[in-house]
């Protein structure tokens, strides 16, 4: 993508250059037509110098520094001394002849009296008229060096405003509370483009607001019903009156009701979290073994968990928004799949694998491209919210019926 200043800079030299060209073609082309014209003018048999030997029967050839003039009265042949240079115009009436470094313009004019040949010698003319063209092609030099500059600065003063308007936009910070741009510009253009740009911003900002009051309210709304949900399963577990199928659905629904509330209390932490706030260091081994015991007595983290620590990483973070992370990981391969999960640790980033059936094109494009979730994959989506607060990057590599494996990469302690 170019810059609009190389298409103004263009538009404007090239308009110079042809504007240059035209005056130069019509000057050449008024000299050839004066020429032309010269070539054209027949001189009067009655015309001074030979208005008295003209009248007689006897040739007459007569030469100065800028003309010869020959007559032959009619009926007599071409005397001995007869100049050559009027040969070219045996067949023709007029030429242009080159002789001796001299140039010549010639015209022949027959009557009844005779032929009376005339030749004018326009060499001086000639000579300026190459002076006149070289003169010419250095001005077209100077011009187009003139013109190439003029071109350059006018684009750059034209497009500067632009460009400061694109800096100013492109430094506004990313957040909820958007600045908005200042309305000091001259050109009226310019002044609109903020000004819209500005509302634009506010409308922004308002809705941004409205998402963020109504994420706060749905959340701390479904807080309740989960928390009633949670108190009646642990009741009706407490009576230990259910058959063995009926405990095992119990089960179920005590996980996704645990599932449900942590999604929604990560939702209302990420929502309040700053990246600025509560940074330590962060031991991700030891976080890593913590989370597995924690989660062992959810699921059978022994039997289907393999951790494999190839270093020792610390990083520094917001401990609780890692946590959530990698718990939220670790819970949907858990979820999403029956078979063991490799987990790896190495210095630079982590490794997760399972055995499953992999992730539809659509989940993976809600990790990949950060896409909010239309139905399902609410988990994901929260996994791409809290890479992207961490600035971490995550990459996915996941076939349909094998398996899935994401790495996380992070920058270890050591090298901030």
């Amino acid at each position: 993508m170019k810059p609009i200043a190389n298409r103004i800079y263009r538009a404007i030299f090239i308009v110079s250059l042809i504007s240059m060209i035209t005056m130069v073609l019509t000057l050449f082309l008024a000299n050839e037509s004066l020429e032309y014209t010269m070539l054209k003018m027949s001189p009067e048999l009655g015309d001074a110098p030979i208005i008295a030997p003209m009248q007689g029967t006897e040739p007459f050839i007569w030469q100065s520094a800028s003309h010869q003039i020959a007559y032959i009265p009619a009926g007599q042949p071409h005397p001995a001394h007869f100049p050559s240079l009027f040969n070219a115009l045996a067949q023709r009436e007029v030429a242009e002849v080159y002789e001796q470094d001299q140039t010549f313009l010639l015209n022949k004019q027959t009557t009844s009296h005779g032929t009376l040949y005339v030749a004018r010698n326009i060499t001086a003319f000639e000579q300026r008229e190459d002076k006149f063209t070289a003169l010419t092609f250095i001005l077209v030099g100077l011009i187009s060096i003139l013109s190439w500059w003029l071109a350059r600065v006018s684009s750059q003063k034209i497009t500067t405003p632009l460009q400061r308007l694109s800096q100013t936009i492109q430094q506004l910070p990313v957040g909820p509370n958007l600045p908005q741009l200042k309305l000091n510009y001259q050109d009226q253009e310019l002044y609109d483009i903020a000004q819209t740009f500005n509302r634009f911003l506010a409308e922004l900002t308002a809705y941004m607001q409205r998402e963020k009051n109504l994420l706060h309210l749905a959340s701390h709304e479904l807080r309740t019903p989960i928390a009633v949900i949670a108190g009646a399963i642990e009741i009706i577990e407490a009576r230990n009156q259910l058959s063995p199928a009926d405990q095992k659905t119990l089960q179920r629904l005590k996980r996704a009701n645990q599932d449900m509330t942590d999604n929604i209390n990560t939702i209302l932490r990420l929502s309040r979290y700053e990246s600025s706030h509560d940074i330590h260091t962060v031991h991700l081994q030891s976080l890593i073994q913590q989370l597995l015991q924690d989660m062992g007595t959810v699921y059978p983290i022994p039997q289907r968990v393999h951790f494999h620590s190839h270093a020792q990483p610390q990083v520094e973070a917001n401990a609780l928004l890692i946590t959530m992370l990698l718990r939220n990981l670790i819970q949907n391969a858990l979820q999403h799949t029956t078979g063991t999960i490799t987990l790896h640790l190495y210095a630079d980033h982590i490794l997760l694998q399972d055995q499953g059936r992999g992730l539809s094109p659509q989940q993976q494009a809600r990790l990949g491209q950060q896409q909010a979730p239309t139905t399902g994959g609410l988990g994901l989506y929260i996994v791409t919210l809290m890479c992207e607060k961490l600035s971490w990057r995550l990459d996915l590599k996941s076939e349909l019926d094998h398996g899935t494996q994401i790495e996380l990469f992070f920058l270890p302690a050591q090298a901030v």
